[in-house]
């Protein structure tokens, strides 16, 4: 079982326009686990007000390890380029394409 825990948002906080996208993500996640195809997984959420909150549950840290070096050099270019959002797409298989 996972230790995350994140603070609710404060009141009058709402609706954000990546939250769709988010939201997509996350059902297409929970649909794969459900049908037993997710062994692992990692994420980093970041809330309005600034927490973030980094979690892991499973077995294949290693696999992981390799996401997370393909998702920095994602995150390093959206920071270099702030002007253009960036879509962080999901990587299936050994994460070599």
């Amino acid at each position: 079982m996972s230790d995350f825990t994140m603070p609710p948002l404060p009141p009058g906080v709402g609706i954000s326009m990546g939250n769709p996208a988010i939201i997509q993500i996350l059902q297409n996640v929970l649909n794969d686990a459900k049908a037993g195809n997710i062994t692992t997984i990692a994420l980093v959420v970041v809330n309005k007000t600034g927490g973030v909150y980094p979690v892991m549950e499973g077995t294949q840290a290693g696999d992981v390890y390799v996401g997370a070096s393909l998702l920095r050099k994602k995150i390093l270019d959206a920071i270099d380029q702030p002007q253009q959002q960036q879509r962080i797409i999901p990587v299936r298989g050994n994460g070599m394409g």
